[in-house]
């Protein structure tokens, strides 16, 4: 039997195929705010439905997905538990809340972490505000790279390699002078550009396991105070460093 381990040419990587795609399905079904049914599925992402089964099959015999009472599919709490553990391994879960529960309490806005998801800044932590108008943004959330205030941080603390890959995949940058004033002060903004009545600002923090990072206030723009959110997670942002030197 041939050596198959030696084969292939320097830098070739072997991909399984079925595998890829399986994960490209959790991506699909995560992006979607309930159950959906498999010829639902199936029409929306142009598949013949045995394909499309056979992989639903493989994800819920590997715990991944289940299907429901109706017949159709949803994500388990595994990928709640994988997601958890991802956080504590980069010192964003259980160690850096209390410090994210203060802030959104002292400044009465959504308080959130956001890292590098290829071509988006994604949240990956947040706390919401305790009061009836708040902005409801929760984990998992893409943001565009150069209209949030995270996104703008991102871009302008990042590391070469993370500017490179934000450059490969075709990213929209802002105007050199936000990403100029984000460096000079230390923080960017953000006023209705994103999502019209949504504000948001945002500091950089420590970079993690997952990459840079920012931690960011968002808020409704009737009442968005920026020097005072400022202050706020300028004192947030200095405990953070602190609990992710320990």
């Amino acid at each position: 039997m041939p050596d198959l381990t030696t084969s292939n040419p320097p830098g070739y990587e072997r991909l399984l195929g079925s595998a890829t795609k399986c994960l490209s399905l959790l991506d699909e079904l995560a992006a979607r705010p309930g159950a959906i049914r498999l010829s639902e599925l199936a029409r929306e992402l142009e598949m013949r439905r045995g394909t499309l089964y056979q992989q639903l099959q493989t994800l819920v015999a590997a715990g991944w997905v289940e299907e429901d009472e109706h017949g159709a599919y949803r994500l388990t709490l595994h990928a709640l538990s994988i997601g958890t553990a991802v956080l504590e391994q980069a010192n964003l879960g259980s160690r850096i809340l209390p410090t994210l529960t203060t802030l959104a309490a002292r400044s009465g806005e959504t308080a959130s972490i956001a890292v590098f998801d290829r071509d988006a800044a994604m949240i990956v932590q947040r706390v919401a505000a305790d009061r009836e108008l708040k902005v409801d943004i929760k984990p998992g959330t893409r943001m565009p790279l150069a209209d949030s205030a995270s996104g703008r941080i991102l871009l302008t603390f990042c590391n070469s390699l993370e500017l490179a890959r934000a450059h490969n995949a075709g990213v929209n940058f802002p105007e050199q002078y936000v990403l100029d004033a984000a460096k000079r002060d230390g923080y960017a903004s953000q006023v209705d550009e994103w999502v019209p009545g949504m504000s948001s600002i945002a500091v950089p923090i420590p970079p993690t396991h997952l990459g840079s990072a920012a931690l960011a206030l968002t808020a409704p723009s009737s009442r968005f105070d920026e020097a005072g959110l400022l202050h706020e997670l300028r004192h947030a942002a200095a405990e953070i460093q602190g609990l992710l030197k320990l």
